[in-house]
């Protein structure tokens, strides 16, 4: 079940670009080959349905501003988005927020930045299953606002 907030999957069909490219409904700033964009579109839905939608859209947004993007809230609130700059002190953000956001800038900056220590703070948090979801959640973001980036380039 999809959080009320998050985009709903919808039938990709009609939406073929000249191109042989469609744009995605539910992250419509990414192009796609059509023959993969409903695996997309289930991946993108399984990310938001096994993830906290708030904590999920704030590492979305987050990992579209490290690379340059401005991304529209789907599920954070207007104080966690205002705050999203400055997390490491922002009193919108709990420690757990703090831990993945941390996380979050580690992998998308550099992977091989991320030491067992983030590990053990994650681990303070979430257990296996919730940290196997976030980490996929982020890897699929931060993807999405890379190709996004490309495409425009």
């Amino acid at each position: 079940m999809l959080p009320p907030c998050a985009p709903a999957v919808k039938p990709v069909s009609g939406a073929e670009t000249d191109t042989g490219y469609i744009l995605v409904p539910m992250t419509a700033d990414v192009r796609v080959p059509h023959r993969l964009a409903p695996s997309f579109a289930v991946l993108e839905a399984q990310v938001w349905a096994t993830n906290d939608p708030v904590l999920l859209d704030c590492c979305r947004i987050r990992l579209a501003q490290l690379v340059g993007r401005e991304v529209e809230p789907r599920c954070a609130p207007v104080d966690k988005v205002a705050g999203l700059r400055r997390w490491p002190t922002d009193p919108a953000f709990t420690e757990a927020e703090r831990a993945v956001l941390d996380f979050c800038e580690h992998y998308a900056i550099d992977a091989g930045s991320v030491t067992d220590a983030h590990a053990a703070r994650l681990h303070e948090h979430f257990d296996e299953p919730a940290l196997a979801a976030l980490t996929t959640g982020i890897a699929f973001f931060d993807a999405v606002a890379r190709v996004a980036n490309a495409q425009e380039a």
